[in-house]
């Protein structure tokens, strides 16, 4: 079975999925707001891909609009005759949830209900719920309505006062996925296939690779690896690598 292990490195590496119990002495309910707009969207993976691709806080229509028409196009005309593109795109973190680290002072306050310094961000970015876990790393985990960029949340709560540090929920090892990027005016659709060792990157990898220019798909070809394919395949394949978070 071709692997993959999808595990979050503060959740799971840390063994911190503790959230109950004498490890959950604190909570915060949902905020009751106006209504976030832009997020769900009823494709979860155009959505995600859109956000991971864009950087933006939430898809932008335009992009999550062509990457749902592509996928849909590519998965229509070749899944009977390529199983690879059956493979999805999965973001490299956990969606609208960030992880934030307080200074004990704040973390006291956070369990008692006194810490206010993030209210206004917590209306503006639409806090759903924080989970305090771990006493002894003055950990919580803030999770948020709809389907947000993770690093866009974590830096703005980051400069706030008393917070050691914010980041995303990373998930830690390699696996199988569909790779994105934009080289104007083509999108390019790497769809990966790995298996063997992922930890950190996997030591196999097949590719089907798909081109479009919104007008029409094309089907590139099918790589044993990354060393087969043409300079600018490798080139754009290197961008998206590097802004999923690989090295």
């Amino acid at each position: 079975m071709k692997h993959l292990a999808y595990s979050a490195i503060f959740l799971f590496a840390l063994g911190l999925l503790g959230c109950g119990g004498d490890d959950d002495p604190g909570h915060v309910g949902p905020v009751v707001v106006d209504t976030l707009e832009g997020t769900p969207l009823p494709n979860m993976e155009a959505e995600l891909a859109a956000i991971w691709l864009s950087g933006e806080r939430v898809a932008p229509t335009e992009l999550y609009d062509k990457i749902e028409l592509e996928l849909d196009l590519i998965r229509t005309h070749w899944s009977d005759s390529l199983a690879g593109v059956g493979i999805p795109f999965r973001p490299p973190w956990e969606p609208a949830r960030i992880i934030i680290g307080f200074t004990e002072d704040a973390y006291g306050d956070f369990l008692t209900g006194e810490y206010d310094a993030w209210d206004d961000l917590n209306r503006e970015y639409f806090l759903d719920t924080a989970m305090a876990f771990q006493p002894e790393f003055r950990f919580v985990s803030a999770l948020f309505e709809g389907r947000q960029n993770p690093e866009v949340l974590a830096a703005e709560y980051e400069l706030l006062p008393e917070v050691r540090f914010a980041a995303p929920n990373w998930y830690e090892a390699d696996q199988s996925g569909l790779l994105l990027w934009e080289d104007d005016p083509y999108m390019v659709y790497y769809f990966r296939d790995a298996w063997g060792d992922c930890n950190p990157d996997c030591e196999f990898e097949n590719f089907w690779v798909f081109t479009s220019d919104s007008a029409r798909v094309v089907y590139y070809g099918y790589f044993e690896n990354r060393a087969e394919m043409p300079e600018i395949l490798r080139t754009n394949l290197d961008s998206a690598w590097h802004n999923y978070g690989r090295q």
